[in-house]
């Protein structure tokens, strides 16, 4: 983010920032210990850094059983995060860390938590997108396919475990359906970007859908689909 700004404040808010070693933290970054889940704990964050930019990445490790939990962080959580944004009145830009997995022809029975709880915080996100005319806060959304790279610890993290217990001769299918993924580093490089497009277009009259960044969804991935 600072290589986009450098002359930005960036303030952090994670449940676990006591918890988090150096080696994890930028230097010139703020943080501060909170749960998006209570609305009091954000607006008052959100009241003292007073931000233009909202960049929500917070979510569950989607292998996750726990379906209470994705609603807690994803639903009420965004919900929150909105509320605080609307309240403070800084705030310009909102871009929301989708999943690609919110799209998809598949018809199962089974329920999956994370893709729905990330869906419904999506589907509020962009709803409030210009919601109070042109100059009031506008929303984008990254849906992400399957990102991985440094710092990885829910993709091949877990991969490379089963690996080392002799659980990678398994296969599912004939191994030629297509799957998208994406390096972090094209993840991260997507939100400054549909940052620097929201913060364009506020206060200006809505522009055509062939060019509009605001109450828009963006697929990401490397463009590279692997077989599986």
């Amino acid at each position: 983010m600072l290589e986009y700004e450098p002359n930005a404040d960036i303030h952090v808010l994670d449940t676990h920032v006591l918890d988090i070693s150096q080696h994890n933290q930028v230097p010139g970054a703020t943080y501060y210990k909170c749960d998006i889940s209570s609305l009091s704990e954000v607006e008052a964050i959100f009241a003292k850094c007073k931000p233009k930019t909202v960049f929500h990445v917070a979510s569950p490790d989607p292998a996750n059983v726990q379906p209470a939990l994705f609603r807690k962080v994803n639903v009420t959580g965004s919900h929150n995060l909105l509320l605080a944004a609307q309240k403070i009145a800084t705030v310009k830009a909102f871009i929301y860390t989708c999943s690609s997995s919110v799209i998809h022809d598949n018809y199962s029975d089974l329920k999956r938590a994370c893709t729905l709880s990330k869906a419904e915080a999506e589907t509020s996100i962009l709803a409030a997108n210009r919601a109070n005319g042109d100059s009031s806060i506008l929303t984008a959304s990254i849906r992400v396919a399957s990102a991985f790279g440094e710092r990885d610890y829910t993709t091949f993290a877990k991969i490379a475990a089963n690996a080392r217990k002799g659980k990678a001769n398994m296969q599912i299918g004939n191994s030629q359906n297509l799957y998208d993924v994406t390096y972090v580093s094209n993840l991260v490089d997507a939100h400054p970007l549909a940052a620097q497009g929201l913060l364009r277009a506020h206060g200006k009259p809505l522009t055509s859908p062939a060019t509009r960044v605001d109450g828009e969804a963006f697929f990401i991935s490397n463009d590279e689909p692997i077989l599986f």
